[in-house]
């Protein structure tokens, strides 16, 4: 993570011995942005009989699907008797969700009432129309500004440098809803509202949600420290672990340091003491107090303090929590990604800003990255899913406390407005255990299913068979709570971002692209090896670039034309058979015969995978396909060719329906079910400003199919189609949104006919006698 620009004064104050008076007086409104809603005022008011403002309590439920919902009202009516009010004769309404039904796109829809074309948002992931690689889709990094650079071109002693970088800004355009509500006066508390970072303000609180970074990683990362490390795959956070004199020592990793050169991450020593006979170990992180851990037991959160500079100029502070899985027969330890510590946010997390500090003073710290269920590290095996299941009983826990204050602020004020909670739970755990649901998932495992599930449901002869069903039960006592707190008689709206379906086949659009010969890649390049093959290992990105190395040290004996127009060097080893390596066409051999050559040695300038000069279409994202198109995807000056685009604008439509009509009309030769549900062009189904930003088509799956993680970052796996068996999600929603409506409920009666994401920004504004802002299409909801 980035640190905010304004650090870089007490780096000059240390680095240049400067005295502390020279530093610029930098409070936290003039970073964080809080003083307008501070000044709108944010505490607890006075208490009144009657609200200024109507009460409107809006219930953000992600991944709540409405026929999953509906089978637990049916089959445990005693364990819903919060929705069952909610529900009551008016019954369960599927809302339209966005396109496509990524969370970070549907909120927005929901945050501006606009959709796509009108916020920006169009994907988890976004790509750069230079390099074709994935960037991050909901925020930006701005331009540096003069003073910024004029620094950064400042001579500092030993190896500190400063790193002449922007700020983090939202990608997102138009208006937050509670924007709006600020500007006519009313009062509005967010709670966690996904794709909220930075944050906006409100007239009242307003929190981060889903896609706050962590300190040490974009999304969060935890770490594992074994002594087993090899059996991990050489993955980078599994860290190993020698003992040395009875103790284990490591360190555990938290920000880049962005005042040193290369901007390493910064680091506190992690020391394991374990006691085989007590069957516990001491594990001492930073400066914080020795923990005790036994096996199966999680800490609470532990504070760490990062240094940037000497002389504690400029800390960081974080929050990590761990959790012991063994010490016999290995030692395993797994450390979460270190969070933005809430009581000392190196960024905000909250608007204004010392209303986190309020929130972890009363509940203790508490999860702000933006995916607090790590279901990476149940991705990548370093949590089973038991464990994972009681992290995620952790974070629903920490919701509920939070839920209080929530409660508390909104009833002790006393003036009415709008109360927006939101639950993360839900939606994370169905896409990681929806697998032990579904017999006919290619991943089902029957005795996992069977284990007992009632440490976690509370209700016996539970099994994991029913987790999905079970985590919307685990939501109603939250309704009850808020119902018994806040009665009955304010406009009370449930809601979810989307549904549900199964992810049991896992499509790559790159290599379907591949195949097609619409993604063309450089001669001598090949796709990803077969899972299970000795180069498996070996990822192929699109924007790759590539330079021809020697396999082995020798001697250069030939350099001849080669049939693809390259050129084939021969490489003669001291020993042992000549090897012939392929230098694609347009790229210089950087190397004669009779040189003599290094194991690894470059044999060749750089050049891309991908030959983009015969490349039509490629993807990146979920859900998204690019074309190659002239003027738009850009030069790599990196390499000698040129990877401009090479479509038209005269040939784009009619390539787009081709690859449209091939995509809808994909079959599984595996059973002959339709991969493919519906294939939307942009231009067709967004509007307004930021169309032209979008991805050409958006790819809706239907239930079962979903984009292989691999294709979603941009590579080009071996297979087009296969079983979905680990290692990802196996519930999803990036699909068709045909396929996975949200739900919607409410104590009024809602309108008849149709019903979408930004038709409820309208009716929240609605009910507070506001229109819709500027470019909102929606409608009412409510009667």
């Amino acid at each position: 993570m980035k640190l905010p620009r304004w650090t870089v004064y007490p780096a000059l104050v240390v680095l240049l011995g400067l005295p502390m008076a020279f530093v610029p007086s930098i409070t936290e409104d003039e970073y964080a942005g809080a003083a307008n809603a501070r000044a709108e005022g944010a505490g607890p008011g006075t208490t009144a009989s009657t609200p200024r403002h109507p009460r409107v309590v809006v219930i953000g439920i992600d991944g709540l699907d409405p026929d999953i919902l509906e089978e637990a009202l049916r089959l445990h009516p005693d364990r819903t008797s919060g929705f069952r009010w909610l529900v009551g004769e008016r019954g369960v309404h599927r809302l339209g969700t966005s396109n496509p039904p990524q969370s970070p796109v549907a909120w927005s829809n929901f945050t501006t009432g606009l959709d796509p074309g009108g916020h920006g948002i169009f994907d988890f992931i976004h790509r750069d129309p230079t390099s074709r690689g994935p960037i991050a889709s909901t925020t930006r990094e701005s331009a540096p500004g003069f003073a910024t650079r004029w620094l950064a071109k400042l001579p500092l002693p030993g190896d500190y440098a400063l790193t002449a970088a922007g700020s983090t800004e939202s990608n997102r355009t138009g208006e937050a809803f509670w924007t709006l509500l600020a500007k006519a006066g009313v009062p509005a508390d967010i709670w966690r509202m996904p794709a909220n970072f930075p944050v906006v303000p409100s007239k009242g609180w307003s929190f981060s949600g889903m896609m706050t970074p962590a300190l040490d990683s974009a999304y969060g990362e935890c770490t594992l420290y074994t002594t087993n490390a090899l059996s991990y795959g050489g993955y980078a956070k599994v860290q190993g672990l020698n003992e040395r004199g009875g103790v284990y020592t490591s360190s555990l990793s938290g920000p880049q340091n962005s005042f040193k050169v290369g901007m390493p991450a910064a680091k506190v020593p992690l020391l394991i003491r374990p006691d085989r006979e007590a069957g516990a170990i001491a594990l001492d992180v930073g400066d914080a107090r020795t923990l005790v851990l036994r096996p199966g037991q999680w800490s609470e959160f532990v504070p760490v303090v990062f240094g940037l500079l000497p002389a504690g100029a400029q800390d960081v502070q974080g929050i990590v929590r761990f959790y012991l899985r063994s010490i016999e027969p290995e030692l395993e330890l797994y450390a979460s990604p270190v969070n933005i510590d809430p009581s000392a946010p190196a960024m905000s997390v909250s608007e204004p800003g010392d209303a986190s500090e309020e929130v972890a003073r009363r509940i203790g710290p508490f999860y702000t990255q933006g995916m607090a269920e790590d279901v990476g590290a149940l991705k990548r095996r370093l949590l089973r899913e038991d464990e994972f299941m009681h992290q995620v009983e952790l974070v629903y826990d920490e919701s509920l406390r939070m839920l209080d204050v929530a409660l508390d602020r909104y009833v002790e004020r006393g003036d009415g407005g709008l109360l927006f909670f939101y639950f993360s739970t839900v939606d994370l755990a169905s896409h990681m255990m929806w697998r032990l649901t579904d017999a006919q998932h290619p991943a089902y495992d029957p005795a996992l299913a069977a284990q007992v599930s009632e440490w976690f449901t509370r209700r016996p002869g539970s099994t994991w068979r029913d987790v999905v069903l079970d985590l919307v039960l685990k939501m109603d006592p939250a309704l009850e709570r808020m119902r018994a707190r806040i009665g009955e008689d304010a406009t009370w709206i449930l809601m979810s971002d989307h549904g549900f379906a199964p992810y049991r086949r896992a499509f790559s659009l790159n290599t379907w692209l591949f195949e097609q010969g619409y993604l063309v890649l450089r001669e001598g390049c090949d796709r990803e090896a077969p899972t299970g093959s000795p180069d498996a290992s070996t990822q192929r990105h699109v924007f790759e670039i590539l330079e021809t190395r020697s396999p082995f040290a020798g001697r250069i004996s030939a350099i001849e034309d080669s049939a693809g127009g390259g050129k084939r060097v021969s490489i003669e080893p001291a020993e042992g058979a000549v090897t012939h390596v392929i230098v694609p066409a347009g790229t210089r051999v950087s190397v004669e015969v009779g040189a003599a050559v290094g194991e690894g040695e470059s044999l060749s300038d750089p050049y891309t995978l991908v030959d983009w000069s015969r490349t039509r279409a490629y993807g990146v994202g979920f859900q998204g396909l690019y074309l190659n198109l002239e003027g738009r995807e850009l030069d790599i000056e990196a390499t000698a060719h040129d990877e401009s685009g090479i479509v038209s604008a005269s040939d784009a439509s009619a390539l787009l329906a081709e690859i449209r009509a091939k995509l809808l009309a994909l079959r599984d030769p595996k059973d002959g079910a339709r991969v493919v549900q519906r294939c939307d062009l942009a231009r067709e189904i967004y509007s307004a400003a930021r169309v032209a930003e979008a991805p050409d088509l958006v790819v809706g799956f239907d239930a079962n199919y979903g984009n292989s993680d691999a294709s979603t970052e941009g590579r080009i796996p071996a297979a087009v189609l296969e079983d979905n068996l680990g290692g990802s999600f196996n519930g999803s929603h990036l699909m068709s949104p045909d396929v996975v409506p949200g739900t919607l409920l409410s104590n009024r009666p809602v309108r008849p006919g149709a019903h979408a994401l930004e038709d409820l920004t309208v009716e929240v504004l609605r009910q507070f006698g506001l229109p819709p802002g500027a470019g909102m299409r929606g409608h009412p909801v409510l009667e």
